[in-house]
């Protein structure tokens, strides 16, 4: 630009050359040739325009131009940010599948956890019915129904009357004989002497103060042979109708006849109870009942027994057994 240019012709250069390029015709003679000035007293005329259709063409060509680099902007831009112009996806069906999936997996984990404990609880029933088949007692086909069967001598010191023990006859009365009342000073219920050598308060007895006696018999409830000896105490004469037996199978398997009233080893011997035992154990494990049986009639002829039970060792005064019968095919 020329030094020499004031500001308003500058400004006027700087509109042009901003404005749309237009041809520019031929300058007019009154120019100075190589100068760029007009000459003085001339007038500078504006150049005219150009023609309408050159000008639409340029603004087309600007347009497309412009419309190019948009898309290479565009294009330009998807590569650095490539999700800028994808449609935002809709969460909704990643919620719904993300809730219906865990939903269904839980509740059909749940049902085959509940089959298994089922099943487990039926597998501990069946076995709990093995085991009560199992610990049946021996000899089941020979015991009425709904029984019990006891570990030792049900009520063996008749502590509880006649409980456990089936009476039949009168010679043992309707209740046990208490010990401590029959040798009180006012009832003195002994024949002889007071009665002695007693652990129990109470005892078995055909004996009632005297008086004649009838016959009868005590047999106790079914109870398993666990130990080798049955032990007790007796007051008994010598008599084939008096004795105590060991009844399997409702037969019996052992009859045992006592006498206690052997003088010339023992004194008061009416009224002294003697320690006896019955030998078990052929029938270890059996089921069995022990029957006390009295079928004199005689007067002061009578029988005596408490304290029944099993035992490990025998327990037994030197004398007193008469004779031991056993039937031994019973068990076989």
């Amino acid at each position: 630009m020329d030094d020499n240019m004031n500001p308003g012709e500058q400004g006027s250069i700087q509109d042009s050359q901003s404005a749309p390029v237009e041809q520019m015709q031929p300058e007019p003679s009154g120019y100075a040739a190589g100068t760029g000035q007009a000459q003085q007293g001339e007038q500078q005329k504006p150049t005219p325009a150009s023609s309408t259709g050159k000008s639409g063409s340029k603004i087309k060509t600007i347009s497309v131009t412009a419309i190019i680099i948009i898309v290479i902007v565009a294009i330009a831009v998807s590569f650095t940010h490539p999700g800028i112009f994808k449609k935002p996806a809709t969460t909704i069906p990643k919620n719904t599948i993300s809730t219906t999936s865990p939903a269904s997996t839980t509740t059909i984990s749940s049902s085959t956890t509940t089959t298994p404990s089922q099943t487990t609880t039926t597998s501990v029933t069946t076995t709990n019915l093995s085991t009560n088949t199992t610990t049946t007692p021996v000899n089941t086909s020979t015991i009425p129904a709904n029984v019990t069967v006891y570990q030792n001598v049900y009520n063996g010191n008749f502590s509880q009357g006649y409980s456990g023990w089936n009476v039949s006859g009168k010679g043992f009365g309707t209740a046990p004989l208490n010990i401590t009342h029959a040798n009180s000073a006012n009832v003195m219920c002994y024949l002889g002497t007071p009665w002695a050598n007693y652990n129990s308060t109470f005892f078995a007895t055909t004996y009632n103060c005297g008086l004649s006696n009838v016959n009868g018999n005590i047999t106790s409830s079914y109870f398993k042979v666990v130990k080798p000896f049955l032990n007790f105490r007796i007051i008994s004469p010598q008599d084939k109708g008096i004795y105590v037996e060991i009844l399997y199978n409702h037969m019996s398997y052992m009859v045992v006849h006592y006498n206690t009233y052997n003088n010339t080893i023992y004194t008061n011997s009416s009224s002294t109870f003697r320690n006896v035992t019955m030998p078990l154990e052929p029938i270890l494990g059996r089921v069995v009942q022990v029957r006390v049986v009295a079928e004199t009639l005689k007067q002061q002829t009578y029988i005596g027994v408490e304290g029944f039970g099993l035992s490990n060792a025998p327990h037994e005064d030197i004398g007193v057994i008469e004779n031991i019968t056993t039937n031994s095919t019973l068990i076989k």
